[in-house]
């Protein structure tokens, strides 16, 4: 899967953006402030380099927020459905069943926090899972491994 970088160069009402592939620049933009914030809001998973400066805290914390935009009622059935998983993972540990690496996972994050801050990040990992299993057209497998790069 290819990378996407987004340059952004701040000004007082002008935002210029480049969007790119790693190789070439796929799009340029000259944005006002409404424009760039909805431009920001529709894309995938990015990496954004910006300028540093006092109105780029105020737009990394706007794309940090951005998850929160979604549609709540599916963003409610993630996390109840998390509660179970993590309610599920804490039964199967205890009755000396296997945990699959998700429920592992989950189970060290649950240790690590809280009930609640564990489900919102399982919510997130099988948001992600969705949507990649969907972009790909492949199925879940649940003791999938990762190669490490």
């Amino acid at each position: 899967m290819q990378s996407t970088t987004i340059a952004v160069d701040t000004a007082k009402l002008v935002f210029e953006v480049v969007v790119s592939d790693g190789h070439r620049v796929i799009e340029n933009h000259r944005l006002n402030r409404a424009e760039f914030q909805a431009f920001i809001v529709h894309q995938p998973p990015s990496r954004f380099v910006m300028e540093a400066c006092g109105g780029s805290h105020h737009w990394a914390r706007l794309m940090l927020a951005i998850s929160k935009r979604g549609d709540k009622y599916v963003r409610t059935l993630l996390i109840h459905g998390t509660r179970t998983v993590l309610l599920g993972a804490r039964r199967n540990e205890n009755a000396g069943r296997p945990l699959s690496p998700l429920q592992q996972w989950a189970l060290g994050v649950q240790a690590r926090s809280n009930h609640n801050k564990a489900a919102c990040a399982v919510a997130n990992k099988l948001a992600r899972i969705a949507w990649a299993s969907w972009a790909n057209g492949t199925c879940f497998d649940a003791n999938y491994q990762a190669i490490a790069a």
